[in-house]
């Protein structure tokens, strides 16, 4: 594995942490189609731990069986969302909203090339350039299974605003680590 290691190109992509969290919440925890299966899984799990809203314990079949959306964790708000990652250990995160520095592990591996999500096509051909592969592969346009096209910044802020500020700012410390290798700004709204 080191050997193969020594003679691949080691890259990776990083968002602005505080559209990525609004983005993962805006995707998988709205009314997205794609989203249900994630409603479904960490839906239940957050508004029991986050919210006052009442939410059973179910078996697997209950769970199948139940209409109410709660159940489903369909109502998750930005703001349970929020909570929910101030509680939850970092290690333990899901890969959607893990931390890149805990997920790709910047500071154990060492890139050759970190690309940025908001210019995702011009790294990518860099990356392809560097690798002498632009005239043999090219970076794929977004499909139609996203439907949606990605959060841009300033929805991504307004959203983040919504929250309480202590709520906002424990989420700013959580991915402090990604705001600050990365060279990303910390939002400058009221802490």
């Amino acid at each position: 594995m080191m050997c193969s290691l020594l003679h691949d190109l080691r890259f990776m992509f990083v968002r602005n942490p505080a559209d990525r969290i609004a983005a993962v919440y805006s995707h998988k925890f709205t009314d997205f189609p794609e989203s249900r299966p994630f409603k479904r899984k960490f839906g239940p799990i957050i508004l029991r731990k986050e919210s006052s809203r009442q939410v059973p314990y179910l078996d697997k079949e209950e769970y199948e069986l139940k209409d109410d959306p709660t159940y489903e964790g369909r109502h998750v708000s930005m703001d349970d969302f929020a909570r929910y990652l101030g509680h939850v250990s970092v290690s333990k995160m899901n890969e959607h909203w893990m931390p890149a520095y805990q997920l790709c592990q910047p500071c154990s591996v060492q890139y050759d090339f970190v690309g940025r999500f908001e210019d995702l096509p011009q790294s990518a051909d860099a990356v392809l350039e560097y690798r002498q592969l632009s005239n043999t592969v090219t970076y794929p346009q977004q499909t139609m299974f996203y439907r949606s096209p990605p959060m841009q910044h300033n929805d991504a802020l307004s959203l983040l605003a919504q929250l309480v500020p202590l709520v906002r700012h424990k989420l700013f410390l959580i991915y402090g680590y990604d705001f600050a290798i990365f060279s990303y700004h910390v939002p400058s709204m009221q802490l």
